[in-house]
């Protein structure tokens, strides 16, 4: 593959992802949006959090904050600076509230590390090795691990400044909309990549495998009781 064509893939990469997991985003936001509603309504003259004005802008950076784990992928210049606050001791001790949700947020992301392998995830890394051969496609640098997609949402929703009590809502909810349905966001981007003729025969060879396998270990087992 040309560089060229390396590139058309990652774009196409890029925007598909980009936009599932952005209408998921919006989604997690008008779910958390609703709830925080339905328990406001139970105190008088309560104040509710800006969540339907600022969603298109979370949104917005979200997506953006995204396309740049994609672009790094392919500008060669050292990165300048993470999306990501290095480490918590910088955050003014007035962002308490936040640093809980980025905590929360690390949490999930151990969660759904932990939980199963992620089908076709190591399907996708192998591909964007393939894509990438003198970078190191990692944890850190695959711009579809659950980190970067956490990190991207902590940075979008982070201006809007919210009380701990309401984050924590929406970050549940993006747990439930965003990482419960991660399968297919990667089911989608190997797909991409297979239309795009990045190692298309990949998951076949795989799957051929364990169905030839499983025939082999059948044939035995019956000739094994024909004994």
């Amino acid at each position: 593959h040309s560089m060229q064509e390396v590139q058309d893939s990652l774009n196409k990469l890029k925007f598909a992802s980009g936009k599932s997991l952005t209408r998921l985003v919006i989604t997690a936001l008008e779910n958390a949006r609703l709830q925080i509603e339905a328990q406001a309504m139970r105190f008088v003259g309560a104040k509710l959090p800006p969540i339907k004005e600022e969603s298109p802008a979370i949104a917005d950076r979200f997506m953006n904050n995204l396309y740049t784990y994609f672009d790094e992928l392919t500008s060669l210049s050292v990165k300048d600076a993470e999306i990501e606050p290095d480490d918590y001791d910088n955050l003014s001790l007035v962002d308490h509230d936040y640093l809980e949700a980025m905590i929360a947020m690390e949490g999930m992301v151990k969660n759904i590390r932990e939980q199963q392998e992620i089908k076709g995830f190591k399907s996708l890394m192998t591909r964007l090795e393939a894509m990438f051969p003198s970078y190191r496609i990692d944890e850190s640098t695959n711009p579809l691990d659950p980190e970067q997609v956490g990190d991207c949402f902590n940075e979008a929703i982070r201006p809007v400044g919210l009380k701990a009590h309401y984050l924590l809502t929406i970050y549940r909810e993006f747990n439930k909309a965003v990482f419960q349905n991660y399968e297919e966001v990667i089911a989608e981007a190997n797909d991409v990549l297979v239309d795009n003729g990045i190692l298309p025969n990949l998951d076949i060879t795989a799957e051929e495998r364990a169905r030839r396998k499983k025939q082999r270990d059948e044939l035995r087992a019956y000739l094994a009781e024909e004994q």
